[in-house]
């Protein structure tokens, strides 16, 4: 299985990457400070995505196994429209996290000129979840956006492999 560095939560640099990645500059990533009514009136509008990070536990992990399996037992099917792949790469959790909240919202212009994401989802449209991930573990462009992220972090940190923290993207589709 493949390690990637871990993305830092930080809305510039998160914003400056999925504008290399495509994204038109209208859009960006913003700090959420809380989730009460006068904190979240602070955000700009539209809202097409949240994506959180939170701390993993013991109870999350459980709690992950077991949704895992109970998906698994369902075979649970996604609409044709929505653009979902799991992750088994390592640390991609904010990549992939940022790939559905932009894939699953059409009006997010993609720039044809950079069109590392616009290429991905283009040939990934067919496949399967599990061939989605595969295709983003081959992808060394993909891969050199995410790693580069690297120089534009402010924070430093040894996280020898293990990281504490997921990111996970909630989309606001079809609204």
């Amino acid at each position: 299985m493949l390690t990637w560095t871990p993305l830092e939560s930080n809305p510039e640099v998160l914003t400056k990457y999925i504008h290399k990645l495509g994204v038109s500059p209208a859009w960006s990533v913003t700090d959420v400070i809380g989730l009460e009514d006068d904190t979240l009136e602070w955000i700009p509008r539209p809202v097409k995505a949240f994506i959180l990070l939170f701390p993993c536990s013991e109870t999350y992990e459980k709690h992950r196994a077991e949704e895992h399996d109970r998906i698994k037992e369902l075979q649970e099917q996604h609409p044709d429209d929505l653009f979902y792949m799991r992750q088994f790469t390592h640390n991609a959790c904010g990549t992939v996290a940022l790939i559905h909240s932009v894939a699953n919202n059409k009006e997010l212009v993609l720039d044809i000129d950079i069109g590392v994401l616009k290429d991905f989802l283009e040939k990934t449209v067919s496949l399967s979840t599990e061939e989605r991930v595969k295709a983003l573990e081959n992808d060394k462009e993909f891969t050199a956006h995410h790693h580069a992220l690297d120089q534009e972090c402010s924070t430093i940190f040894d996280y020898q492999g293990y990281v504490i923290h997921h990111f996970i993207g909630l989309v606001i589709k079809d609204e």
